[in-house]
């Protein structure tokens, strides 16, 4: 169930895979349902798009956990330093902005006096009003989701570099099924 030093192993994979399908949904509904004129859709749409957020920063904080308890596999020797340290970089961006984004949109939500209902099951009610508070927290929630179109635009180019021109398994080794 744990990495190796050469692959990643299951759990890693399904956090991967489930957090990385939902921020790219986050991202894409989020440019969509700001475009939206005002409608009983357009807010259910922010509800689940608030609601997945928060789900999404509880998968984060498992999978920073996971991560203490199964290291990443080695670099793939076919790279550079230069390269491993650039990789490095992004995947911390990319853990600063798993939880930079849900924090920024909770703040957003809740001190703009707006709860968060968790798909009908459960409300986290709002704190109150502090609009230049909520404002701030709205400026970075977009440059944060704008900010990861341009990180995981390098993420999974770097990705497909691997695989297709230095023709290493840093892919694949990523891919669901494959422990080797």
């Amino acid at each position: 169930m744990r990495n190796t030093k050469t692959s990643y192993g299951p759990i890693t994979k399904l956090f991967h895979w489930v957090i990385g399908v939902s921020i790219i949904t986050l991202i894409a509904v989020g440019l969509y349902m700001t475009d939206m004129k005002d409608s009983p859709l357009k807010w259910e749409i922010f509800n689940i798009h608030k609601a997945t957020g928060v789900v999404v920063f509880v998968l984060a904080a498992m999978r920073f956990l996971w991560l203490l308890i199964s290291p990443v596999p080695e670099f793939i020797n076919k790279t550079t330093p230069m390269l491993n340290y650039a990789a490095k970089a992004v995947h911390y961006t990319m853990y600063l902005m798993m939880f930079g984004s849900p924090i920024s949109g909770i703040i957003m939500s809740l001190f703009s006096g707006h709860a968060i209902s968790m798909y009908g099951l459960y409300t986290i009610e709002p704190i109150y009003k502090v609009h230049p508070f909520a404002q701030y927290a709205l400026d970075t929630h977009i440059f944060l989701g704008w900010f990861w179109i341009a990180v995981l635009t390098l993420h999974i180019s770097a990705a497909l570099y691997h695989h297709f021109f230095l023709k290493d398994r840093t892919l694949v080794r990523m891919l669901p099924g494959n422990y080797k």
